[in-house]
């Protein structure tokens, strides 16, 4: 009996689809980030937009669009949401609120930290700045049946965008990012404006009176990134930066070889009770995702080819 060779690096991105190329169909209307694959609306009523090179007509276009012009800061599409408004007019429409959604390839493991990052860029037919984006990370989807759709959603996002990093560039993309140590299991990643408008941060900056769209804080998304920090937090041994680490122990399938800074290993063999190689690949990262599902459980030994030559037992469950 043969097995596949099975090796993940360790920085790749859990988000699938990141930079919304993927799709079933080209836009042609609002409320379409369906047609991105992975990708869907927090809300069962509001409207997420999707932009693509692809679209028949200049609505939702890019670079051109209702919205503006803005090139993909990857490839050929991207995301567009609502994160503010300030309508004197309506004044019930400043809790408008959209949010997109996707499902991680693989769960966050407990106490492992990860970078997540994405691109913003302010939509020219914006009257206002919204500094106010962030990221929020659930065990569960997080649909929210509300008659409107667009209310604000009751969740801290784990990161969230600093104030100190203004998002005011609509010629560009500006980077958001962050680090958060994960509780174990969130599978579900949302991206909005998860505060009131009495605590979102909102500057009028003009340029676009004759705009329908002019008083939303309106947000193209590109580039969604979640991905392992090469360090383990917690729970380890003192001698975490000089030997070799596998954790979590036990795994129910993933676990994920640390490397110490001195090693030179560059591939790994996982082998059964009996001394079998089952898994076998390079090790092309300082953090190495290694993936035993479809194996009996049982005790497994990971060995490493640098000249610390190391035999580490990984029990899987």
């Amino acid at each position: 009996m043969s097995l596949a060779l099975g090796y993940v690096h360790g920085q790749n991105n859990l988000v699938p689809n990141p930079s919304f190329e993927v799709f079933d169909s080209c836009p042609t209307a609002g409320g379409e980030i369906r047609y991105a694959n992975n990708w869907r609306g927090g809300s069962t009523y509001s409207s997420p937009d999707y932009f693509n090179v692809c679209a028949p007509s200049l609505g939702y276009g890019v670079p051109a669009s209702l919205h503006g012009s803005q090139n993909a800061r990857t490839g050929n599409g991207y995301a567009g949401i609502v994160t503010s408004t300030n309508n004197p007019l309506w004044p019930f429409q400043n809790e408008c609120r959209e949010y997109i959604q996707a499902e991680l390839i693989q769960p966050l493991i407990a106490g492992l930290t990860y970078e997540v990052s994405f691109y913003v860029s302010r939509s020219d037919s914006s009257e206002y700045i919204s500094n106010n984006i962030g990221a929020y990370f659930s065990v569960n989807p997080d649909t929210i049946n509300t008659p409107s759709g667009y209310n604000v959603f009751p969740y801290t996002p784990q990161v969230d965008n600093p104030l100190t990093n203004p998002l005011d560039n609509d010629s560009g993309w500006t980077k958001v990012s962050g680090t958060f140590v994960a509780n174990g299991g969130e599978k579900y990643l949302m991206i909005g404006n998860f505060h009131d408008s009495q605590n979102t941060s909102v500057v009028f900056v003009g340029g676009c009176t004759a705009c329908s769209y002019g008083y939303f804080g309106f947000y193209f998304i590109d580039d969604v990134s979640v991905v392992l920090m090469a360090e383990p937090t917690g729970g380890l041994n003192s001698d975490l930066h000089t030997r070799n680490l596998v954790y979590p122990q036990p795994t129910e399938g993933i676990f994920y070889l640390r490397k110490a800074p001195q090693s030179e290993d560059s591939w790994f063999e996982v082998l059964n009770g009996q001394g079998s190689v089952v898994k076998a690949g390079p090790v092309e990262s300082q953090v190495q995702m290694i993936d035993l599902n479809g194996l009996p459980n049982g005790i497994y030994y990971l060995k490493t080819d640098s000249g610390l030559n190391e035999i580490m037992r990984v029990l899987k469950r």
